[in-house]
């Protein structure tokens, strides 16, 4: 799902290269200090970390648009904590029960499809629950996108 809350029209490219000077940059500031504590040892928001500190914004647009995300995010923490939650048990179950496909048969394909949505309903029913009951508690277009798509 592309939850588009770093930037309104497109995802955020966790993926994108690194400038050349990424690294010196990190040991003349000791960014790393800096991460490990935003991330507090989560090496998935670690990464993310890295990757936005290194790509650089320049609209402000999409300042505006990610400082009323942050701050929706201060404001609702716990829920925002939960959702991460959430998405973290769902990379989990992804971890656990994959259901290997054994070349490209169609009935082992659907068959692995079928564990995974089965394994996903849980975690989609809660994430329902808490856009129904938390979504007016957030303000920014950012949010107010994310919990329309779910």
């Amino acid at each position: 799902m592309k939850v588009f809350l770093m930037y309104k029209d497109r995802d955020f490219d966790r993926q994108a290269p690194l400038p050349a000077w990424a690294e010196a940059l990190m040991q003349d500031f000791d960014l790393d200090i800096l991460l490990k504590a935003m991330s507090a040892d989560d090496r998935f928001l670690y990464d993310i970390s890295k990757s936005a500190l290194f790509q650089s914004v320049m609209d402000e647009g999409t300042i505006l648009y990610r400082q009323k995300v942050l701050d929706d995010s201060i404001q609702n923490e716990k829920t925002v904590r939960d959702i991460y939650a959430l998405a973290d048990e769902a990379v989990e179950a992804k971890r656990k029960n994959w259901f290997g496909v054994f070349g490209a048969y169609p009935g082992s394909i659907l068959y692995s499809a079928v564990r995974m949505l089965e394994a996903y309903l849980p975690m989609l029913e809660k994430l329902r629950a808490i856009a129904r009951e938390k979504q007016s508690a957030f303000k920014s277009d950012g949010f107010t996108r994310f919990f329309a798509m779910i």
